[in-house]
C-alpha cells in the first residue's frame, strides 16, 4: 500500500527501512507553528521565550526555550529552560523527551575579555580563562549566542559586520 504525503515522495508504509529513512531526514518536517517574543518584549523583560512545532506524517516535534534574567552581585546570570519532545498521533500519551536543559548560565557582555579572545581566536587566553574560572564554556550573550558560535563565525571567512549584528 502506498500513500502520498503532501506532495512529497511516496513511501511504502509496510517497509520499515523506508519509514526509518523517512523519519531520519529533518528536511521532511514541515514547520506548523512558531511563537517568539517581539524585540520590544525581549528588551523589556531582558529574557526570551520561543516555541516551535514541526511535523511529518508520523510524528510531531516540539521545541520550547525560556531564558529569564537573574541579577546577582557577581554579575548577570540567566535561568535557562529548554525542552525538546516528540509525540505520535496514535495516542496523546505517547511522547518521548529528546533533550533538554535546566539551569543557570552566565550572561557575558559583548566587550568582555572572553568574547574578545573568542573573536581573535586566542585559544590560549580562552583556555586560561576557563581554567581560572573567569569564564565558562556555557556562557551566553544577551542574544542567546554561546562562545562557540562567536568563535566559529568570527574565524571562518564570515563577514565581521554580521558577527557584530548577532551580538
Amino acid at each position: 500500500m502506498r500513500e502520498e504525503i503532501k506532495g512529497q515522495r511516496s513511501i511504502q508504509l509496510h517497509d520499515k527501512t523506508k519509514c526509518r529513512h523517512f523519519l531520519s531526514k529533518p528536511e521532511e518536517y514541515q514547520l506548523t507553528s512558531t511563537f517568539k517574543l517581539s524585540d520590544s518584549w525581549r528588551d523589556t523583560l531582558q529574557g526570551n521565550l520561543e516555541t516551535r512545532t514541526a511535523q511529518n506524517a508520523f510524528q510531531k516535534w516540539h521545541d520550547f526555550y525560556l531564558r529569564l534574567p537573574v541579577p546577582t552581585y557577581k554579575g548577570n546570570k540567566a535561568f535557562v529552560m529548554a525542552l525538546n519532545y516528540r509525540t505520535w498521533p496514535t495516542s496523546w500519551t505517547s511522547f518521548s523527551i529528546l533533550g533538554g536543559e535546566l539551569g543557570f548560565k552566565n550572561v557575558v557582555a559583548r566587550d568582555s575579555d572572553i568574547v574578545k579572545a573568542c573573536i581573535k581566536g586566542d585559544t590560549l587566553k580562552v583556555r586560561d580563562m576557563f581554567l581560572s574560572g573567569k569564564a565558562k564554556p556555557t556562557d551566553i550573550s544577551f542574544s542567546d549566542k554561546n562562545l562557540l558560535y562567536v568563535s566559529i563565525f568570527s574565524q571562518v571567512s564570515f563577514p565581521r559586520h554580521l558577527v557584530d549584528l548577532c551580538w
